[in-house]
């Protein structure tokens, strides 16, 4: 079965969770492919209820990148496909990079115009699922800041003059760099937002092939050339990687699935 969280039959609100609808609806996907982040809406419950413990045979014929090895998931449910960085970027026509402390932090300096994509998207959840664990004392004001759709739309409206700052991804900001627009890396590195493969229980390992499509290095290298940092090895790698401090700080995936789950309570989303 291949379906979209933007289908009609599985579409949901910004508080609700399309893996929930299909489970509940009995038509999960047998190969799902999205954003880690989904995962905490299954709470405690455990993976082995849903999904296959497949990833370690896509990793005979796909080892994972030394880069993302610490993104193995020793239980084998999630394969890390690639990894979206998340950056700080900003309007160099309007603020020295001098005033920066390339920090996390520096979201919230005074004077500084910030602007996030809405609640919905995942790169604003595992932003603030990351203030809201590192920098608890500043996640009322990241809570305050304004809203666009979209990253790309935040980016534009960074590119236009109208914000200061915001926090997209690396490939939308790189993309936007002759329009004034930079990227404030922050040293304790790029917020991660992997992109996991995983099957449904039952799946037919026939999938294997179908997953490793995504694998190969055609769609790697395309990938890579836009910020993304991917799990071939011999495929082009973003170029943030080397702001790898979240990495090499990865405290498995049942703290990250935890860190989205308790930023996703205090905004009132319920399971």
């Amino acid at each position: 079965m291949v379906s979209s969280p933007h289908d009609y039959e599985t579409g949901c609100g910004e508080n609700e969770s399309w893996l929930l609808n299909c489970i509940e609806k009995d038509c999960l996907p047998d190969l799902v492919i999205t954003h880690a982040g989904e995962f905490s809406a299954l709470g405690n419950t455990a993976m082995g209820t849903y999904f296959e413990s497949l990833a370690g045979e896509l990793e005979k014929r796909f080892p994972i990148r030394p880069e993302l090895e610490t993104l193995r998931d020793p239980q084998g449910y999630f394969y890390p496909g690639a990894v979206v960085a998340i950056v700080m970027s900003y309007n160099s026509n309007q603020v020295d990079q001098s005033r920066f402390d390339q920090a996390w932090t520096d979201l919230f300096q005074e004077n500084l115009k910030v602007i996030v994509p809405d609640n919905s998207k995942h790169i604003t959840v595992a932003a603030g699922a990351h203030i809201l664990k590192n920098h608890p004392d500043y996640f009322s004001t990241f809570q305050g800041f304004e809203r666009r759709f979209s990253p790309a739309e935040v980016t534009k409206a960074v590119a236009a003059g109208e914000y200061d700052l915001s926090i997209t991804n690396a490939g939308f900001s790189m993309m936007s760099k002759g329009r004034g627009v930079e990227i404030n890396p922050a040293r304790e590195g790029t917020i991660l937002l992997p992109q996991e493969l995983a099957f449904k229980k039952g799946s037919d390992a026939r999938l294997l092939k179908l997953a490793a499509l995504v694998l190969e290095k055609e769609i790697q290298d395309y990938i890579g050339n836009q910020g993304f940092f991917t799990s071939n090895p011999e495929a082009v790698m973003g170029e943030m990687i080397r702001y790898d401090g979240q990495l090499k700080n990865w405290e498995g995936w049942s703290a990250y699935i935890g860190e989205v789950a308790a930023y996703e309570k205090e905004n009132g989303v319920s399971r």
